[in-house]
């Protein structure tokens, strides 16, 4: 069995997902870390997501993501994906091809105080306004994870240790 962690950026994907890996003996794989591989590979430059998005764009960074995604072999892994990944027809297709996808649900409010205390992201405009940006992102994102998602867990600003719980009662781990 796989398990697909999706949600906003700040959600805590990669602590949650490395958390039950840890806990149920399965693997872990962060897509963010396949992503900047891939770039480090293909350009031998050294870059974080957010800086391969900066200076390649979002196109690019789209086309890495989807590479990715489609490399990944996995068996008994738990798989941590980037707020945008399931947003794409063929994203959500080989997603649920690889498991069970579990989508952390957490406020808008939390979410934005976690994402902005960080800087404001790349994806973001409008700098003059980020949060309600951020906003129409939560809203229209929400609604693909809620659609593709096989469970949905809600945060609501719990630990990871307690959603890392819901989720193996959840799944019957």
């Amino acid at each position: 069995m796989n398990i697909i962690i999706i949600g906003m950026k700040g959600v805590g994907k990669t602590t949650i997902g490395h958390a039950l890996a840890e806990i149920c003996s399965m693997k872990f794989i962060d897509l963010d870390q396949l992503i900047e591989q891939k770039h480090q590979k293909l350009t031998s430059e050294k870059l974080s997501c957010r800086e391969i998005y900066m200076k390649e764009g979002q196109n690019y960074f789209e086309v890495l993501e989807s590479e990715s995604l489609l490399s990944i072999q996995a068996t008994s892994t738990v798989l941590s994906t980037g707020g945008g990944t399931p947003l794409g027809q063929e994203n959500q297709k080989t997603l649920k091809s690889l498991g069970t996808i579990v989508y952390l649900d957490e406020a808008f409010d939390i979410l934005a105080e976690r994402i902005l205390a960080k800087g404001v992201p790349a994806y973001i405009k409008d700098k003059t306004n980020p949060r309600e940006e951020l906003r129409k992102r939560y809203e229209r994102r929400v609604k693909v994870y809620k659609q593709i998602a096989d469970y949905t867990i809600t945060c609501n600003g719990r630990t990871p240790s307690e959603i890392v719980n819901d989720i193996i009662k959840v799944l019957d781990l």
